[in-house]
């Protein structure tokens, strides 16, 4: 249940930051939704690499980037995939230092929607 809960926020937050970037971004109170909205799905995309490498019993990652590293290791998603995913975590941390920009934050949503392949894989496994 843990890992369909984690794809479900995922999903929501990356359509939430979709929706958002449609908007004008360098409207605070949009930048800031949006920037939040980014933060969680690559939180969320954190958790369900974590709970896949633990479902198959793979080497436990020393930091969040070598999550995407094992999963493109193991074959679990594309290299693409993968280096999406690692430069999703150092936008994340630009977030959390609020030190990303209007720019990065769009590249965000375009990367989220590079994730779609780790979503369908978790998606099969969570059905068992």
């Amino acid at each position: 249940m843990r890992l369909a809960d984690a794809i479900a926020r995922f999903e929501s937050h990356r359509q939430k930051a979709q929706q958002l970037g449609g908007q004008d971004i360098s409207d605070y109170f949009v930048f800031t939704a949006l920037a939040m909205e980014c933060f969680q799905a690559v939180n969320s995309l954190i958790e369900v690499g974590q709970l896949l490498i633990a479902r198959r019993k793979l080497v436990v990652p020393d930091t969040y980037r070598q999550v995407f590293e094992v999963l493109g290791q193991h074959q679990i998603i594309s290299t693409e995939a993968a280096e999406a995913g690692k430069r999703l975590v150092y936008l994340r941390n630009l977030i959390a230092h609020e030190m990303i920009t209007e720019e990065e934050l769009l590249e965000a949503i375009v990367l989220l929607s590079h994730m779609d392949p780790l979503s369908e894989v978790a998606k099969q496994e969570a059905r068992g």
